[in-house]
C-alpha cells in the first residue's frame, strides 16, 4: 500500500517541480501604448522637433527584475523593444532647423519588481542625454507603481512594470519639452 501510494506521489512531484521552475516573463510591446500623458506633454511644446537617437538596457543584470529572480528571469531583447516601443512616442517631427532638433538618447538602469506585504511595487530608472538647441543635460526619472497583487499572474507583473515605465517617461517627456526652443526659425523648400 505504502509504494502504490509513492507512486501516486511522483507525477505530483514532478509537475510541483514544474511548476517551481524558472520562468521568462515576456513583457509585450504592444502593451507600452498608453503613453497619452507624455504624448499630451510633448504636444504641448509648438514647433518641438525631438528626435530619440538611441535606447538601451543598461541595466547590470540584464534578465533580473528585483526579488522574483528565482521565479522568473526577462528577455533582454523583449525588453528593449518593451521600452522602445514607449520612448519612440517621444519622437516628433516638425519643420525646424536642424540646430533647434532636440536630441534625446535613453537607458534604462534599473527595472524592478518587490512585494510590500500583498502588493507590488515596481520601479523603472531612466538615464536620458538630452541636447537642446540652448543646452544639454544627463537627467535621472524615475517612475513607480504600487498595486495589489491579486495572484501574481504574468499580467499583473507586466502591468506594474509598464505603469512604472509610463511614469519615467512621462517625467522624460517633460524634461525634454522644456528644451524645446520657444522661438523657432521655421525652415521651407
Amino acid at each position: 500500500m505504502l509504494i502504490r501510494g509513492a507512486k501516486g506521489l511522483l507525477p505530483a512531484l514532478a509537475f510541483a517541480i514544474a511548476a517551481c521552475a524558472p520562468q521568462t516573463v515576456q513583457l509585450k510591446p504592444e502593451v507600452a501604448t498608453s503613453f497619452w500623458k507624455a504624448e499630451r506633454v510633448i504636444d504641448s511644446a509648438e514647433h518641438c522637433a525631438i528626435s530619440i537617437v538611441s535606447v538601451t538596457d543598461a541595466r547590470r543584470d540584464p534578465t533580473g527584475f528585483g526579488n522574483f529572480a528565482h521565479l522568473a528571469s526577462l528577455d533582454q531583447q523583449n525588453v528593449e523593444r518593451w521600452l522602445s516601443s514607449g520612448v519612440m512616442r517621444l519622437n516628433r517631427v516638425a519643420d525646424v532647423a536642424p540646430d533647434e532638433v532636440v536630441k534625446v538618447s535613453v537607458e534604462l538602469l534599473k527595472l524592478y519588481v518587490n512585494m510590500v506585504g500583498p502588493n507590488f511595487s515596481s520601479t523603472a530608472v531612466l538615464r536620458a542625454t538630452i541636447n537642446g538647441p540652448a543646452q544639454s543635460s544627463v537627467d535621472l526619472f524615475r517612475g513607480s507603481d504600487f498595486s495589489a497583487n491579486w495572484g501574481f499572474a504574468e499580467s499583473e507583473v507586466e502591468g506594474t512594470l509598464e505603469r512604472a515605465l509610463r511614469a519615467a517617461i512621462t517625467e522624460l517627456a517633460g524634461s525634454v519639452s522644456q528644451q524645446c526652443p520657444t522661438e523657432v526659425t521655421v525652415t521651407r523648400n
